[in-house]
């Protein structure tokens, strides 16, 4: 009934989201067969010389297309928002450091930091052991 058929398409949509960001798409009939739906009465077996047919098929295709598209787009916008948002955390704690407002390093109570000019003959004998 109406509810099988509202249930296929949301399943296949949800199914259809990580494919999209690589241009692909699960076919509607195989989805259908590994879910045990009955896919005569979800799925239009249309004759390809059929002009009404070709066209609803043509429209599907652009579907997909725009599917893929924005599903692409989106994808590529959430890894840059987390490359950006990791960025801005890292240059708000320097900034705190550098401000006195937060230990240079957490977690330990001690440390030996040790205060040099450019060369130091400390850190050349520890190099060569």
């Amino acid at each position: 009934g109406a509810a099988g058929r509202a249930r296929f398409c949301l399943r296949y949509g949800a199914a259809q989201v990580l494919p999209s960001v690589v241009w692909a798409t699960k076919p509607a009939e195989v989805c259908a067969r590994a879910w045990r739906s009955p896919v005569h009465r979800l799925l239009r077996d249309e004759s390809p010389n059929d002009p009404k047919a070709a066209a609803r098929a043509l429209r599907v295709l652009g579907a997909q297309t725009l599917r893929s598209i924005v599903a692409g787009f989106l994808g590529i916008a959430q890894v840059l928002r987390v490359v950006d948002a990791s960025a801005e955390a890292a240059t708000a704690y320097e900034d705190r450091v550098a401000g006195g407002r937060e230990p240079l390093f957490g977690g330990v109570e001690e440390r030996v930091v040790r205060l040099g000019g450019r060369e130091s003959d400390v850190t050349e004998l520890s190099v060569r052991r």
